[in-house]
């Protein structure tokens, strides 16, 4: 099992190590919740960096058409990520939102995307905002908030 960690994934087998060690030279249970602590905190960084969102643009007349898909969950982990990079689309005539990658969203992913749609509006007035894909396992959650019911209102 080492050698194919080794291979494999050299942070797993640092992180199997430690763990071993800690189990070892101080009391397995402090081991082992060493070991889940760490690797949580790496599986958080990983969905932190890993790219979740894809932006397209197309010309629309003087403007920009924009297509935003998100792949994924959008939680509090993620969120921050989100708004920084969907936050500032120049010149946008109309921006959709294709939500059908996502099965999860937290009350701060749905925040932020409120955040992030109530900015657009506010740069270009006259853009129109199309949230799209919605899963029914996520709609109840996202119609609780005022920006999405207005959206939903606008058509």
């Amino acid at each position: 099992y080492l050698k194919k960690l080794w291979a494999q994934d050299k942070g797993a087998l640092a992180l199997c190590l430690v763990t071993a060690l800690i189990c070892v030279g101080e009391d397995p249970v402090i081991g082992l919740a060493a070991g889940m602590v760490m690797a949580l905190l790496a599986g958080a960084k990983t969905q932190l960096s890993a790219p979740f969102v894809d932006i397209k643009s197309k010309p629309s007349g003087d403007k920009k058409a924009y297509h935003i898909a998100i792949q994924g969950a959008v939680t509090y982990v993620n969120a921050e990520t989100f708004l920084e990079r969907a936050r500032k689309l120049e010149n946008a005539s109309e921006i959709s939102v294709d939500l059908s990658g996502v099965r999860q969203m937290d009350h701060d992913g749905i925040t932020f995307l409120g955040k992030v749609a109530d900015g657009w509006v506010r740069s270009e007035p006259d853009c129109r905002v199309w949230i799209k894909g919605v899963h029914s396992k996520i709609y109840p959650s996202l119609s609780k908030f005022s920006w999405f019911e207005k959206a939903e209102g606008q058509g």
